[in-house]
């Protein structure tokens, strides 16, 4: 009986131990040979001559990328490894450089075959796999493996990721790394991160689709989304909000992103603009190897280093109804915000200082009663009134004055646009007008007394004409005197 109980290095055994049992005749010949096989043509006799073919000892490692939420799984080319030999004390390199080809395989077998192999191995040895991370994947450990004389690997390390299948092949899953984007919005003119700003997040299905999931932003908030995240789901399901530090509270942070297109867009800044064309303010980007390499995602202007809003204004000016160039002193004036652009009922009176009004939007209304003019800064597009309170000396308190700021800044009184100043800011000139009183002197049968003199009080002081005459009625029985004609002018609620 003949029988190979071991192959050579790099060869494996086709059979458990193939044998032949034979005799050899008077003539030394081989006669009535019998083979003991489990795989036909594992051993051949021809004469006097015994053929035992072995099989290459072959291993093979797929190398897979393992997606993400919406991606699935698949072969990974161009992965970089170096195999070392680890058998002895000192690890000996192998072979380096070995990439997986287009179907993400390597192949290892023995240095005497007609096959190409990647790397040899040798059977009874022990070897170490170093993998060069690909860019935007997590690490994997160096994987140590043990190859026995029979050719069946053994996996020394065991970690998430690397699998055996059967006795001969390896799977290699590299985990995408996920993205994250920062977000920092801030007053153009003031420089100061603006809070309350509310953004909605899409991605990309395909190319300009868009998943149906959307997620509502909120600066001053920072955002993971976790495993169990699904953009075809719904509701908050996977998603982890938590608040960000006051200093940061003009940020949007989010984090768990998969690769894909983005896109974030801006829905409400309260007391912002729009550029006139522009409907909304989107923000687009990318989530791939590289950004997800790099951690993060800015979306910030390149000069600045962040994405500034410019805030509404609005000047007010108390003048004469007849002389817009006179500016009238003394008035007060309160500004309501009515309802906002969708037509639904506010009814806020816009406070006076910024500490009064961080809840609303940081939204003011600043009057000056001493050189009659009004300052509105960040309003909210909707429908506003000016009402006036008290009005200045020698004029009558004015109707309400309703007007209409739209997203882009644009104020309006019914459908006539206001105008702008050298700034682009819109100014409202708020009229008064003045009033009269006239006496009327007659006798009792009704006949036009002229020449009635009389005098004017309010309380003890005396009411004079400003020209210095006396209050004197003409021809026609009567005078008529303006509120301004006076000294003091008159005033609306003073007693006479």
């Amino acid at each position: 009986t003949l029988k190979e109980i071991q192959a050579p290095n790099g060869y494996e055994l086709t059979d458990t131990r193939p044998e032949v049992t034979f005799t050899i005749d008077n003539k030394g010949n081989v006669t009535e040979p019998e083979i003991t096989t489990m795989i036909e043509g594992a051993v051949a006799v021809e004469g006097n001559a015994f053929a035992f073919k072995d099989e290459p000892l072959e291993l093979q490692l797929t190398k897979i990328d393992g997606g993400d939420r919406e991606t699935d799984a698949d072969v990974f080319a161009g992965v970089i490894f170096a195999l070392y030999d680890v058998t002895a004390e000192n690890e000996a390199l192998v072979a380096e450089n070995l990439v997986t080809n287009e179907d993400g395989i390597l192949t290892f077998g023995p240095a005497i075959s007609n096959k190409t192999y990647d790397a040899q191995v040798i059977g009874g040895h022990q070897y170490k796999l170093v993998e060069t991370r690909p860019i935007g994947y997590e690490a994997i450990e160096d994987i140590y493996f043990d190859v026995s004389e029979d050719g069946e690997i053994t996996l020394e390390n065991e970690q998430d990721g690397v699998t055996l299948d059967g006795v001969d092949k390896m799977e290699v899953v590299n985990t995408r790394k996920l993205g994250a984007v920062l977000l920092k919005k801030v007053d153009s003119e003031s420089d100061t991160y603006i809070k309350g700003v509310v953004f909605e997040l899409y991605r990309e299905k395909e190319a300009d689709t868009w998943y149906e999931r959307v997620l509502q932003l909120f600066t001053g908030k920072q955002y993971e989304l976790t495993g169990e995240f699904d953009w075809e789901g719904s509701g908050e399901t996977g998603i982890d909000p938590d608040d960000l530090p006051t200093a940061q509270r003009g940020e949007i942070y989010v984090s768990g992103l998969d690769w894909g297109n983005y896109k974030i867009v801006e829905t409400v800044a309260d007391g912002y603009k729009l550029p006139v064309g522009v409907t909304e303010r989107t923000y687009e980007f990318t989530i791939d190897a590289q950004s997800a390499e790099n951690g993060v995602e800015l979306l910030y202007n390149p000069e600045t280093g962040v994405l500034t809003n410019d805030p509404n204004h609005l000047i007010v000016y108390k003048v004469d109804e007849n002389d817009h160039q006179k500016i009238l002193t003394g008035a007060r004036y309160e500004l309501i915000y009515v309802s906002d652009v969708d037509g639904n009922a506010v009814n806020k009176k816009i406070a006076t200082s910024a500490a009064m009004s961080q809840a609303d939007g940081y939204a003011t209304w600043k009057w000056n009663v001493k050189e009659g003019v009004g300052y509105a800064d960040r309003l909210t597009a909707g429908t506003y009134k000016l009402v006036e309170t008290k009005s200045p000396d020698g004029y009558t308190i004015a109707e309400d004055i309703y007007f209409t700021m739209d997203v882009h800044g644009v104020v309006r009184i019914g459908e006539e646009e206001v105008a702008v100043n050298e700034n682009g800011i819109p100014v409202i000139k708020a009229e008064d007008k003045t009033f009269e009183i006239t006496i009327d002197k007659a006798s009792t049968d009704g006949v036009a007394l002229p020449g009635a003199i009389f005098e004017l009080y309010e309380g003890e002081t005396e009411i004079e004409l400003a020209s210095g005459a006396a209050i004197t009625t003409g021809k026609d029985g009567t005078i008529t005197i303006n509120s301004l004609d006076t000294n003091p002018v008159l005033k609306v609620g003073s007693t006479y």
